[in-house]
């Protein structure tokens, strides 16, 4: 199973078939973060992990899910067509340049960072620079629809 953050960008006309969803969390430095992901089968056949705060910043047409105010139950579509995305740019503190941003493990200090558990400031592990065998694209931002 792939996780979307760490993928090629999925092309245009790519569509995402919704199977299960994966409730998970980790620690941080003084609480539990809710960590859930969407586990979907794109149209070749290959199961991808759409981490759901991945999820939440897709620019979506259609409902992305419904709910009852009075449950805890939500409705998800069944699948996500994407339409197009672009590299995701980060601008660090103090910083007037924008770059693009690649997932944790391209960067020198992932373990560092991850091993923090949030001590690390984010514009810390950016700093660090990327590997140099990094392997990973920019982090995508994903326009698309669902149904």
């Amino acid at each position: 199973m792939k996780n979307l953050k760490y993928m090629a960008p999925l092309a245009p006309g790519t569509v995402l078939t919704i199977q299960d969803v994966l409730i998970d969390t980790f620690e941080s430095k003084d609480k539990e973060v809710m960590n859930d992901s969407l586990i979907c089968v794109d149209n070749q056949g290959q199961t991808v992990k759409v981490p759901v705060r991945e999820y939440v910043k897709m620019e979506l047409t259609g409902d992305s899910y419904d709910f009852e105010s009075d449950s805890d139950e939500i409705t998800l579509p069944n699948s996500i067509t994407i339409r197009e995305s672009e590299d995701r740019m980060y601008t660090p503190q103090g910083s007037d340049v924008a770059e693009k941003l690649f997932p944790t493990f391209a960067y020198n200090k992932a373990q560092e960072f991850i091993d923090s558990k949030g001590e690390m400031a984010w514009d810390d592990l950016v700093a660090s620079g990327l590997k140099a065998d990094n392997k990973f694209a920019p982090v995508q931002n994903y326009k698309g629809e669902v149904k």
